[in-house]
């Protein structure tokens, strides 16, 4: 065990500059003047330009998320960093599933018409509670929003409950991608990032138990989630740029996933 943590700590050491080349990859692959504009057809009408401005968003999310991290890893700021990463996660599960609807589907329209329906509930819910909104613009706004043809009274609550326009739960979202084994042990653990439920460092001292055992296993988590993140982001790379109209190179982020294991081996 105390071998495993050696090469982890090592690992954990050297992994921000990997992730560093990996970013600058990544901002160059991304980079709206790779995209050719002779491989795809323009988004004439509606339903397409928004299509390609999720996805185009997706890349674009994924490489920004990736750069804060690693800023505010270089900083310091650990709670912080992983509480992105989870984020990352999170959309990188949701561009997985919108991929792989796309694989299946030859017609995205129905997936669109959830994205909106999404979209406009909880712009509704939120200016609901506002004090300053009248009924005539909760009217005005309640007008906008379209009802998914086709799907019923259940599938719409579903969407409005969960607040994404899958109408599922991180859990099942994961479960219909490749990524379910990883929901519990990094999704969930990043939860208490994002809920603020970090004491560890108070408990271990209220229960007068050595730091120890606590830094290794912090040391542990980061060294993971880090690695993790590039390799969201370079598979992100894969499949988003490959719809968004660029060449990406495969050689190069294959040699980047193989770079972030070698670090482990």
């Amino acid at each position: 065990m105390a071998d495993d943590f050696e090469k982890i700590q090592a690992a954990r050491a050297r992994l921000p500059d990997v992730c560093a080349e990996v970013l600058t990859f990544a901002i160059a692959e991304a980079d709206p003047k790779k995209i050719d504009r002779n491989r795809l057809a323009p988004p004439l009408d509606e339903d397409s330009r928004l299509l390609a401005a999720i996805l185009e968003g997706y890349l674009q999310r994924h490489v920004k998320l990736f750069s804060a991290i690693i800023g505010l890893c270089k900083m310091g700021y650990r709670d912080e960093w992983l509480m992105l990463s989870r984020t990352l996660f999170e959309i990188s599960v949701d561009a997985n599933y919108l991929w792989n609807l796309i694989l299946k589907d030859e017609d995205p329209v129905p997936t669109l018409q959830k994205i909106r329906y999404s979209y406009k509930y909880n712009e509704l819910k939120l200016l609901k509670d506002s004090e300053n909104i009248t009924q005539e613009q909760l009217d005005q706004m309640k007008a906008t929003i379209v009802r998914v043809p086709g799907l019923s009274d259940d599938g719409h609550k579903a969407i409005e409950v969960q607040r994404n326009f899958t109408g599922l739960n991180m859990l099942e979202r994961c479960k219909k991608t490749e990524v379910g084994p990883y929901y519990k042990p990094i999704f969930g653990r990043l939860s208490r990032y994002a809920h603020g439920m970090t004491y560890d460092w108070e408990i271990a001292f209220s229960e007068l138990k050595s730091p120890e055992m606590l830094r290794k296993k912090e040391i542990t988590e980061e060294a993971l989630n880090l690695m993790h993140c590039a390799l969201i982001v370079l598979v992100g790379l894969r499949y988003l740029c490959a719809v968004t109209g660029r060449v990406h190179d495969l050689a190069v982020g294959d040699s980047f996933q193989d770079k972030l294991a070698a670090l482990f081996e």
